[in-house]
C-alpha cells in the first residue's frame, strides 16, 4: 500500500534583522528621546507650565501626523490615550 504525502506549503521565512539596521534605529531612538527631554528641560527652564509642555509635544505630533500617508493608527493611538488620561 503506498502512503500519502502530505500536499507541499511553501515555507515562509521569518523575516532576517540587520544588525545594522537595528543600530541604526536604536540610535534614532535615543537621539530623539534625548532631544524630546532636551525640548521639555529648556520650556520647563523658561518657566512654562506643564500643560504648555504638552501642548507643544501634541503640536509636535500633531504636523509629524499630517505628514503621514497612514494617519489613522497613529491618530487611534493618540485618541486612546486621550481617552485614558480622561478617564483618570
Amino acid at each position: 500500500m503506498a502512503t500519502k504525502q502530505a500536499p507541499r506549503v511553501p515555507r515562509t521565512r521569518a523575516r532576517t534583522i540587520d544588525p545594522d539596521q537595528a543600530l541604526l534605529d536604536a540610535l534614532e531612538n535615543a537621539i530623539s528621546s534625548a532631544a524630546t527631554a532636551g525640548h521639555i528641560e529648556a520650556l520647563r527652564s523658561r518657566g512654562f507650565s506643564e500643560g504648555y509642555v504638552i501642548a507643544s509635544l501634541l503640536a509636535g505630533a500633531k504636523s509629524l501626523l499630517r505628514g503621514m500617508p497612514t494617519k489613522q493608527p497613529w491618530s487611534a493611538l493618540l485618541e486612546g490615550m486621550a481617552s485614558e488620561v480622561r478617564n483618570g
